[in-house]
């Protein structure tokens, strides 16, 4: 999860802490600053109450302090949004509706839902007070997808970028986006970025596709899976997904990827999609498979067609190390084996190619994936049993691996539920 800065009340001084835990004293008259993702600060008031702008429009309603947290009302905000705010007791659940927008929170439950995304904890639960539902002001970022500001005076500003007919990518500091392609079109990519969003890149005249390697590329030379570094260009569509015509798509990898086995519950031929997992009444424990025109599909050693796979088939898939934050998460499939119910059966090990994100030698664990997203990311758990060796089949240590390298792992198909999840290595080959 990113970083967010939280707001901190100091007695007698007025002060901020930006998402680099660096402090700064507020300069009359300083307009406020862009600190990376999340809320824009100069510095905050000690007050209690705060006041609350929604697209220039001062709310009756007031946020407060509570902790290192601010709390604004939801309701009074959801609705100068345009949302329509439904409260059903039973439950103390409170869901915000805007087209096809669905955002769902509970009293008490630190998991905010945006659409069909998994839970996201923002570090502090909503809370009911005299009638008024609270939610921390990273709610307002974080889910409502709007820009946040707060003036010394203790004013915190809401504005939806959409209302200027545009909307704000998630970007690193340094104006980048990490994503995943999922699909690939004549003139535009889609493409899956790493907090779970889509948007369809249209790619113009003005736009520099790059390789990995810095060498000049077509459009065509791009496929799914690829991880990319997106240079967004200024304006973002309000559409669902957002589309931006970009600036610059470089390659970062040209694919990372991990094999897995389920057995199938519901192919869907319209969507192109293949639905896992246990239950289909329960999509916690369900993975869906996008299944694109290269997904190469075999049983027996022989091509079929996705029409071809049936519920109850038992399948092994190579596909992307990266899967969205929906509810089933989604991946892009590469290879579909239909298998036999015994070879579909949980094997003891698994395999996994990644980059190396971090090693650390002295408690035997390698990371790979994704170093800014925890999400992306796998630990191997590197013990006296685990063989490492070079594309050759020399024999390495463990402090001979380093970060940037690619590598491929086997590793026990047992993980933990952990984020990132941990998993015993078997061996581990360096390929580059």
């Amino acid at each position: 999860m990113k970083k967010r800065n939280q707001i901190l009340a100091l007695t007698a001084a007025v002060t901020v802490l930006s998402a680099s835990t660096a402090m700064a004293e507020y300069v009359e008259g300083r307009e406020p600053v862009y600190r990376g993702e999340g809320v824009m600060t100069t510095a905050v008031s000690t007050a209690r109450d705060y006041a609350v702008v929604v697209n220039g429009v001062q709310l009756e309603k007031k946020g407060y302090m509570d902790g290192d947290k601010v709390m604004l009302p939801v309701r009074a905000i959801a609705e100068a949004l345009g949302f329509e705010v439904t409260w059903i007791g039973e439950t103390e659940t409170v869901q915000l509706t805007r087209g096809a927008n669905f955002i769902t929170l509970q009293i008490g439950v630190d998991g905010y839902t945006f659409a069909k995304t998994a839970p996201m904890p923002l570090g502090k639960a909503p809370v009911e007070i005299e009638g008024t539902t609270f939610v921390p002001i990273d709610f307002a970022d974080e889910i409502l997808h709007t820009t946040v500001t707060i003036d010394p005076t203790g004013t915190v500003a809401i504005t939806e970028a959409s209302e200027a007919g545009e909307v704000a990518p998630q970007v690193s500091d340094e104006g980048i986006s990490t994503a995943f392609v999922s699909e690939v079109g004549e003139k535009s990519i889609t493409v899956e970025t790493l907090s779970g969003n889509t948007v369809v890149l249209n790619i113009g005249e003005e736009t520099k596709l790059v390789g990995k390697d810095g060498e000049d590329i077509k459009i065509a030379d791009l496929t799914t899976g690829m991880k990319v570094n997106v240079v967004y260009g200024e304006i973002m569509t309000a559409s669902e997904p957002p589309q931006n015509v970009p600036v610059s798509v470089r390659i970062v990898e040209e694919r990372e990827t991990e094999t897995s086995l389920a057995k199938v519950l519901e192919v869907d031929l319209e969507a192109q999609q293949i639905v896992t997992g246990e239950d289909i009444e329960k999509p916690e424990t369900q993975v869906v498979f996008n299944v694109g025109d290269d997904t190469k599909i075999t049983k027996d050693g022989k091509d079929i067609e996705l029409k071809d796979i049936k519920a109850d088939d038992n399948i092994r898939v190579i596909h992307s190390i990266a899967m969205t934050r929906s509810l089933p998460p989604q991946t892009a499939a590469y290879e579909i084996e239909v298998v036999d119910a015994e070879a579909g059966q949980a094997p003891e090990t698994a395999e996994l190619e990644g980059t190396i994100a971090e090693v650390d030698a002295e408690e035997g664990r390698v990371t790979i994936g994704d170093e800014k997203d925890l999400n992306a990311q796998t630990i191997l758990l590197v013990s006296e049993e685990t063989e490492i060796v070079d594309k050759d089949g020399k024999t390495l240590k463990l402090e001979d691996l380093k970060k940037g390298m690619e590598i491929k792992a086997v590793h026990k198909t047992m993980m933990t539920m952990s984020i990132p999840p941990q998993t015993p290595a078997v061996k581990i080959t360096v390929q580059k």
